[in-house]
């Protein structure tokens, strides 16, 4: 299976007086294997490195996963452009 690298970066709610509140919940849904970055505040970059038989399942799983605890955020930014818009339409 191929392997994909990518990040998912999400705005957070402005009220979230410490963003490491998602760390834990995400480790715990299966994203232990992820990075996550929160040197911008206001918003959290998730990424991931795995195999999957698509891009867009790669991305799809992902998603599925983080938004169980950034159920407040935005998805903003998927870098890099690996999956048309199209493709993702059925995941926001």
């Amino acid at each position: 299976m191929p392997t994909y690298d990518f990040s998912l970066i999400y705005r957070i709610p402005s009220n979230t007086t410490d963003p490491n509140v998602y760390l834990d919940p995400l480790y715990e849904i299966g994203c232990d294997d992820a990075s996550i970055g929160m040197g911008l505040k206001g918003s959290i970059s998730i990424d991931f490195m795995g195999e999957s038989e698509s891009a867009s399942r790669a991305i799809k799983n992902a998603i599925e996963q983080t938004k169980q605890v950034i159920v407040q955020g935005e998805l903003c930014y998927l870098a890099p452009d690996i999956v048309g818009v199209r493709e993702l339409a059925g995941y926001m």
